[in-house]
């Protein structure tokens, strides 16, 4: 522990950032004063345990020559600037707003920082968020952005001892379009995103001292995209070394989605296209020319949907296709998945396609529009999942295929190859009466769908989100149960940052690791199920990973393995 310094000295101290001088010292700085590689920033306190320090650049704007480039480093400044307003989100459509509705400016590569008040030596833990790689910010993401009390208020974190940090990064095209000639030095690779969190790390590590962190214990969390971020840095050579351990919250593994070189290149080609920039010669010279609302009135159009791109010296590997002799970080992971992950998508996809029929014709027809099935998949699909063990209701069966196949499954294959080589801790968040108004209340899209029993969205994606990072949770319709299993969830998170274990004297329930065949259910009682189990309820061994009768049908229709 750093001893504070005596009144005096402080005023020495403030004295000399006005001049020339500087105090490279943590305890030399009042608490809300952070000294960083470019200078000094100012924070306020959020409560007297808390402060916090919001909108801090860690990259210079990815704006006209350095669009379509990888991060560069701020410049200093002298002087102090305040740093108490959440920088702007990056260019997106507003989740929040029915109708399209462009927000965000292309400077929007900052940080936000929440640290205990007391001095220290804490664990760091920075999130990423979510929102397929097109949408979400550092503090609202999807869920939430009017009431931030449901999603971005790490304040539970920050008091059991740890250092909360989120960060923006590019999204869309701006984040990573390929484009141009791959051999071209030129060319636009991609990958911009995951470059700025890198970039992010970089930062954090060099300046952990100046906010009391540890820059020898960094945990990188995420969910959904942002999960898929975390397993990404964990394969990437050039992410090793830039944190610890990681924990991915129902990453998202649609297979159907391309991640190559090739394919992104072709993809980049028709964007480009549309842009009015075809020429190779000067292609991104041409983009770079294009005002943020062409680019992402073209991203809206042509419905881009990106993935970290496979290929490139910045990610040689698929994430999405690891194998146990791939490089591969060998830190600690917290792995793990929400029962009824599909659930959240359903009313999106009834939106797109219109409502299905409760029949085994609408089933049918469901199957193929959603999935693009052909017709002896369909009659597969319908054998493994019967409408009639869904309450006859086609969502129902829809929105389980969606759980076992992109989320469940995946994750149990993939952590079977990660704990050859890593200690995994998987859960599943089984809270099926999870609080959800803040989607309701949000995202417009809910209140749109007649969804016979759209109000029971169960245990699904992004609903564990606020039990972790949420915050007043009596006040947002949370049960004395509920609150319990947050804090204890939050106490299982923190741990694992702290010591690279979830365990803790305060759960008194042992979270076991997964090369015991064991997995944690957070319910309404914490309690390990086997492996098998979990593997059963989801159709994994008996379907989705091992039977090759099932998986080529399938593989041939949306590309699963």
């Amino acid at each position: 522990m750093k001893k504070r310094f005596s009144t005096s000295l402080c005023l020495v101290c403030l004295i000399t950032i006005i001049g020339t001088a500087s105090c490279n010292d943590r305890g030399e700085l009042p608490n809300d004063l952070m000294n960083t590689t470019e200078g000094y920033y100012k924070g306020k306190f959020e409560s007297p345990s808390i402060i916090s320090f919001k909108g801090v650049p860690y990259a210079k704007p990815p704006i006209k020559d350095l669009r379509f480039e990888n991060p560069v480093k701020p410049n200093s400044f002298s002087g102090t600037r305040q740093a108490n307003q959440i920088g702007a989100v990056c260019p997106q459509f507003d989740p929040n707003q029915l109708l399209p509705t462009m927000i965000g400016e292309e400077d929007c590569l900052s940080l936000n920082i929440f640290r205990p008040s007391a001095e220290g030596e804490y664990p760091i833990m920075v999130w990423i968020h979510g929102g397929g790689f097109t949408k979400g910010d550092s503090m609202h993401s999807l869920h939430g952005a009017e009431n931030l009390s449901w999603y971005g208020q790490p304040y539970r974190l920050v008091d059991s001892g740890i250092v909360f940090i989120s960060i923006n990064y590019r999204l869309g095209v701006f984040g990573f379009l390929a484009s141009g000639d791959p051999l071209e030095e030129d060319a636009a690779n991609g990958n911009y995103g995951l470059s700025d969190q890198q970039q992010a790390l970089k930062w954090i590590r060099n300046n952990a001292n100046s906010f009391d962190g540890d820059p020898n214990n960094i945990t990188i969390f995420g969910e959904s995209s942002g999960g898929l971020s975390v397993l990404t840095h964990f394969s990437m050579p050039s992410s090793d070394g830039l944190f610890n351990r990681g924990i991915i919250q129902s990453g998202i593994y649609d297979y159907s989605q391309s991640s190559n070189l090739d394919d992104a290149i072709a993809f980049g080609k028709i964007i480009s296209e549309e842009l009015g920039c075809s020429q190779l010669s000067d292609q991104k010279k041409c983009l770079k020319s294009k005002s943020k609302e062409e680019i992402l009135t073209i991203q809206l159009q042509l419905n881009y949907s990106p993935y970290p791109v496979a290929g490139i010296n910045t990610l040689e590997i698929n994430p999405l296709k690891i194998s146990d002799t791939d490089f591969f970080n060998s830190a600690d992971l917290i792995v793990g998945t929400n029962s009824e992950e599909g659930n959240f998508f359903t009313p999106i996809n009834e939106s797109i396609y219109g409502k299905s029929e409760n029949s085994e014709l609408g089933y049918s027809l469901a199957l193929k529009k959603q999935l693009l099935l052909d017709n002896s998949t369909v009659e597969i699909m319908k054998t493994v999942y019967p409408l009639t063990t869904h309450d006859n209701k086609t969502h129902k069966a829809l929105s389980k295929i969606t759980t076992d196949a992109f989320y469940a499954c995946p994750t149990l294959k993939l952590s079977r190859i990660l704990q050859k080589k890593n200690k995994v801790y998987f859960y599943t968040f089984d809270d099926r009466n999870a609080p959800y108004a803040h989607i309701l209340g949000t995202w417009p899209l809910y209140a749109t769908i007649p969804l016979p029993d759209k109000f029971n969205i169960g245990a699904s994606h992004t609903l564990e989100i606020s039990y972790v990072l949420g915050d007043k949770l009596d006040q947002l319709g949370f049960s004395k149960g509920q609150i319990l299993l947050a804090n204890k969830m939050t106490d299982y998170w923190s741990t694992f940052a702290k010591f690279g274990n979830p365990n803790s004297l305060h759960n008194t329930f042992n979270w076991n690791s997964f090369d015991q065949k064991k997995i944690l259910s957070l319910g309404d009682t914490i309690t390990n199920i086997n492996v098998t189990e979990y593997s059963i309820n989801h159709n994994c061994d008996n379907f989705w990973l091992f039977n090759q009768k099932f998986a080529k049908y399938f593989e041939a229709s949306i590309n699963l393995n």
